[in-house]
């Protein structure tokens, strides 16, 4: 990809526990990374994929389809928690 160093990130992400935004890695929610591997596997349950929580995050057996589509339910629950909040809990 133009532009984009190898091991560097320019949106954001999760290393080591906590999620980082831009070049920086300014830390972001420190000790994140077991809420978000939590909701992973739990979803990842949900769609019936074949992985567990400790299998040291290998998901090579699974196709990029449906890791994908764990990525996005990820993203879908974390902006209706982010929309009740902002709404103070209402629906």
């Amino acid at each position: 990809m133009p532009g984009v160093r190898s091991g560097t990130s320019t949106s954001f992400g999760v290393y080591r526990g906590v999620l980082h935004m831009g070049r920086g890695k300014s830390q972001i929610v420190p000790g994140c990374h077991k809420a978000l591997d939590d909701m992973k596997y739990e979803i990842a349950a949900e769609l019936g994929l074949p992985v567990h929580q400790g299998s040291e995050d290998y998901w090579g057996h699974v196709a990029a389809r449906d890791a994908g589509a764990v990525g996005g339910h990820i993203t879908r629950r974390l902006i209706e928690a982010a929309e009740q909040m902002l709404h103070g809990g209402q629906a």
